[in-house]
């Protein structure tokens, strides 16, 4: 027997040979970890523990990759399948492993393969976790049950990451709600996400993860936003204390280095403090934050929110101009399709900056256009406005008899429509205007206005004092933030309420 022990001792034993083939058997186990880790990353099981993957991979990966290896060698030197093994181990053992330059190079090899897959690990997202965020800041209704199906699917491989996951679900799918489907806004849900955020996080990973950084600082914004329609002094501070930390959460988000960092969510996190100051009213930095954010690339989402914050700001004639060029830029854009409800906000605001100018059949041609592409509620009633505007109020009064979380109120029946609905709904104050410029009865144009301030009044009272549910509607609607606030730069509004 003349093993590398006894040639050792007899000082037979070539040392740098001997740490050469160490060395290639050290580098082709790397080899093996690091295609392991590749396949990891290119799959769904790049959202499980690191860890629990490498200790799920079976004792047979080697044996299998062996025998494709041997199918291989039996291939290329046609050996018979059956000695194809024992010939290609023969020549690496007798071959291979006995010259040097060829050891060389194998490791030269390995290193370059072993620092590119290294790079490409730790600098990119996984495509899975893409996937994901795009699915999450999507912002449409069947996004949410994507989402809810993968996380269900995620909880059997890595629950506390599922559960984590499901809390920042919540967070997004309650903001688009508040943006795209008018709910009413509250600071209850928002303090509970911020808790469940922030409480007990003994995790330094989901502690610094952009996704917990950018639900708590969207939990923030949205607290912020409920706390500036109250007026006591105690609420405006806690609001702005809130948007200055929703802020700081979006810089982490954008300042964050790890592969966790999409560039997607870099964007969303930029786009956002443009947002907190334009739920604050701060237009002019909401505009800056916007305008900034558009000279690195360009948005369709941004575009929207800067024509809202342009409007708001009183530049109405420039946010309609620049509304008109971004949606023509638009609609050649590839990312149309995949960002439709931001195409149709960025239709929406451009069609209510015509409005306010008073350019009714511009708004007309806009609003219907968002309603055929998402004909909901807050679609319908803005398409009713730009009817009303164009001199269309008999189809602005037909289109919203179609809105049943609205019926449809006269004097004889408001008591009962607000009494068992509890009424507050836009549609009854858009109702109220198309009436007004139809000229119709007054007693039906203040039932609409009390259904609108939610107060229950029998017939007689609303026949009388047609001034008095003016002003109540008019006071209603000054108290609004969301979702019917923005009604008041209307000037064909403020007629229907006296105010001039």
């Amino acid at each position: 027997m003349n093993g590398p022990l006894e040639r050792w001792r007899k000082g037979e034993l070539d040392l740098v040979l001997a740490s050469l083939q160490l060395s290639c058997f050290a580098a082709a186990f790397t080899l093996l970890i690091i295609f392991a880790l590749i396949y990891r990353y290119s799959t769904d099981a790049a959202l499980t523990p690191l860890w629990d993957f490498l200790s799920s991979l079976k004792i047979a990966i080697p044996p299998v990759i062996v025998l494709g290896l041997s199918y291989l060698y039996a291939f290329l030197t046609g050996d018979s399948v059956s000695d194809a093994p024992k010939n290609m181990w023969a020549l690496l053992r007798d071959h291979t492993l006995q010259e040097k330059r060829t050891m060389i190079i194998f490791l030269i090899l390995a290193l370059l393969s072993s620092l590119a897959a290294t790079w490409m690990l730790c600098t990119n997202s996984p495509p899975s976790y893409v996937k994901l965020v795009a699915t999450l800041l999507g912002g449409e209704n069947d996004d949410q049950q994507i989402i809810i199906d993968s996380i269900k699917n995620l909880k059997d491989k890595n629950p506390t990451f599922a559960e984590q996951l499901e809390i920042v679900r919540r967070v997004f799918d309650e903001r688009r709600q508040w943006n795209h489907e008018n709910k009413q806004v509250n600071s209850t849900l928002p303090r509970i996400f911020i808790r469940s955020l922030e409480a007990n996080i003994d995790d330094d990973t989901w502690l610094n993860h952009p996704l917990r950084l950018h639900a708590d600082a969207e939990a923030h914004s949205m607290l912020a936003q409920a706390l500036s329609v109250e007026h006591d002094k105690a609420a405006l501070d806690l609001a702005k204390q809130n948007r200055d930390a929703a802020i700081r959460l979006y810089s982490e988000v954008i300042n964050n280095k790890s592969i966790w960092t999409t560039p997607l969510l870099r964007r969303s996190a930029e786009q956002n403090i443009g947002n907190v100051y334009l739920y604050a009213g701060d237009y002019d930095k909401a505009i800056y934050a916007y305008s900034k954010l558009s000279e690195k690339s360009r948005s369709i989402a941004t575009d929207g929110n800067k024509v809202a914050a342009l409007a708001n700001a009183g530049r109405t004639a420039e946010a309609a101009r620049f509304g008109d060029k971004a949606i023509n830029e638009s609609k050649g854009s590839p990312e149309l399709l995949t960002e439709l409800r931001s195409y149709v906000s960025l239709v929406t605001n451009t069609g209510f900056a015509k409005l306010i100018l008073q350019d009714g059949l511009g708004a007309r041609n806009l609003m219907q256009e968002a309603f055929d592409l998402l004909p909901d509620a807050l679609a319908r009633q803005n398409l009713a406005l730009a009817l009303n505007m164009a001199n269309e109020p008999e189809a602005a009064v037909d289109l919203l008899a179609e809105d049943s979380d609205a019926p449809i109120v006269t004097s004889d029946s408001e008591f009962d429509v607000v009494a068992k609905r509890g009424g507050g709904n836009c549609t009854y104050l858009i109702r109220a205007t198309a009436l007004s410029h139809l000229k119709r009865d007054r007693a039906e144009i203040a039932a609409n206005l009390a259904a609108y301030a939610r107060q229950a009044q029998p017939k007689d009272l609303l026949v009388e004092n047609y001034g008095d549910w003016q002003q109540l509607g008019l006071k209603t609607l000054k108290a609004e933030v969301r979702p019917c606030g923005g009604l008041i730069l209307l000037q064909n509004v403020r007629d229907t309420l006296g105010e001039k």
